[in-house]
């Protein structure tokens, strides 16, 4: 199943969710088609963790916070946000961005 077929049928679904599971699955959903477009760049070498930017976070993503991450090691869910380990009560809001990347030659 192609990442675009996967989304859309993540959204249906998320027709049937409150607001709450709603707002967690388009994180979600839109986490894992960052992650496999810069996975597939073949430019983005390493990830950055963070956690929320406001609000308390779980002890779960603290222990994250900082953390570097290969992309070619990297797991959604497992060792990049959202963390299927998070118990906060709206749900993971930790996100990542590119650390370290390959420059683009012209």
């Amino acid at each position: 199943m192609t990442l675009n077929k996967k989304c859309e049928n993540d959204i249906q679904t998320s027709e049937k969710m409150s607001l709450r599971e709603r707002q967690v699955e388009v994180v979600k959903i839109t986490a894992q088609k960052r992650f496999q477009q810069w996975k597939n760049s073949n430019t983005v070498k390493t990830l950055k963790i963070y956690n929320a930017p406001i609000g308390e976070v779980c002890d779960e993503c603290k222990k994250h916070v900082g953390r570097i991450v290969a992309v070619v090691d990297a797991e959604l869910g497992i060792n990049v946000p959202p963390f299927k380990t998070c118990n906060d009560a709206v749900g993971c809001r930790c996100f990542f961005t590119p650390c370290e990347m390959t420059p683009i030659r012209a």
